[in-house]
């Protein structure tokens, strides 16, 4: 009887043990992603990097709200990688950059190198996302200038920048040479 009790007493202390050993994977780095984004957090400016081609620009408001939404859904763990062979230094693939600006809190990478193979870069530790999906974002569209829309903006009275007018004459003028040239 004794050695049942003991058995029992002993494959208790071992479920117990082991019960508290496992947690969901986002546990300990939930409190990082909320310091991240936290609330004193108004504007995040966003870089994005595909294909050697980086674009920036900023968001906030009800973006930034979506944004906050979508890292807390990710769920992931933190993955230990060899110097020179984590997920940023493979060639290819896709990188958005978070900076909190304005504020103290540093910011976090998401990094994209397949369907499945996307981690966030979180204080110098990586962590494998198991439900990847893209960040909510899209970068702006520009509208691209041309003379007459210079023109109008300029009959309107909307200020210009000197650099954008010269530029567009440059243009203008070389396009007309090369024109008037080639006939």
């Amino acid at each position: 009887m004794k050695k049942q009790l003991l058995l029992i007493l002993t494959l208790s202390i071992l479920l117990a043990l082991a019960a508290c050993g496992t947690s969901s994977s986002n546990s300990i780095s939930d409190d990082l992603v909320s310091a991240f984004i936290a609330d004193s957090v108004t504007e995040v400016k966003i870089t994005h990097i595909i294909s050697g081609t980086e674009s920036q620009w900023t968001v906030d408001g009800d973006e930034l709200e979506t944004l906050k939404n979508w890292i807390l859904g990710l769920n992931y763990s933190m993955v230990p990688f060899e110097k020179g062979n984590s997920p940023g230094d493979e060639d290819g693939g896709e990188a958005y950059s978070f900076d909190m600006t304005d504020t103290d809190h540093p910011g976090f990478s998401y990094v994209i190198n397949g369907p499945d193979r996307c981690y966030l870069l979180i204080d110098g530790n990586w962590y494998s996302v198991s439900n990847p999906s893209n960040p909510p974002v899209a970068e702006p569209q520009w509208e691209t200038l041309t003379i007459e829309k210079v023109k109008e903006l300029a009959k309107k009275g909307m200020p210009c920048h000197g650099a954008i007018l010269n530029h567009i004459a440059i243009q203008t003028s070389v396009r007309g040479y090369i024109s008037t040239s080639m006939k």
